[in-house]
């Protein structure tokens, strides 16, 4: 992890041997593995439900995890002004994010994405920084009802974010 006003949580890594065949990843162990336990565990007892109902499918791809604040603003960088909007604007806009969508003839870069998440004084930014959320490849599973039903009945949020143009499943623990 890089700079952070908070320090990571203790990674207890574990090798990619404890990895489960029902989840394959694209984003780096230590995201995998820096999750919180009970996080990852119930996303793993999901995915064996889904699998048993779809042998024919492959195992879900995680496409990120535990995230740093620096590794936080790259994300942010990429989105459009309409996505971060949609994302990070729940019960009115922080400060933040306006600021965020401010420039108009310049692209947002990840330097100043950075520099204004460290700089904020309210406002939500997401579960990732605690270890407390994933991100499912939704594009890879032909049956995201029976995805996210599995996922709720493990007591996990789960939003689908494809309708912002991001084809993921962002999947949180509710506490």
């Amino acid at each position: 992890c890089s700079e952070d006003k908070r320090p990571a949580p203790p990674l207890q890594m574990q090798s990619r041997s404890s990895l489960p065949s029902t989840i394959r990843l694209s984003c780096t162990p230590e995201e995998y593995f820096g999750v919180q336990e009970g996080l990852r565990l119930r996303v793993e007892a999901a995915s064996q439900k889904y699998l048993s109902a779809h042998p024919e499918e492959a195992p879900w791809r995680v496409t990120s995890g535990l995230r740093s604040l620096q590794e936080q603003a790259r994300e942010m960088a990429a989105m459009s002004p309409e996505q971060l909007l949609a994302l990070y604007s729940k019960g009115g806009t922080p400060s933040y994010v306006q600021e965020m969508t401010a420039a108009e003839n310049q692209p947002l870069t990840p330097e100043r994405a950075y520099e204004i998440l460290l700089n904020r004084k309210e406002g939500y930014v997401s579960k990732h920084l605690y270890g407390n959320a994933v991100d499912l490849a939704a594009k890879d599973m032909k049956d995201l009802t029976l995805a996210k039903k599995l996922l709720e009945e493990q007591g996990l949020a789960v939003k689908d974010e494809s309708a912002q143009g991001i084809p993921c499943m962002h999947v949180s623990s509710r506490e």
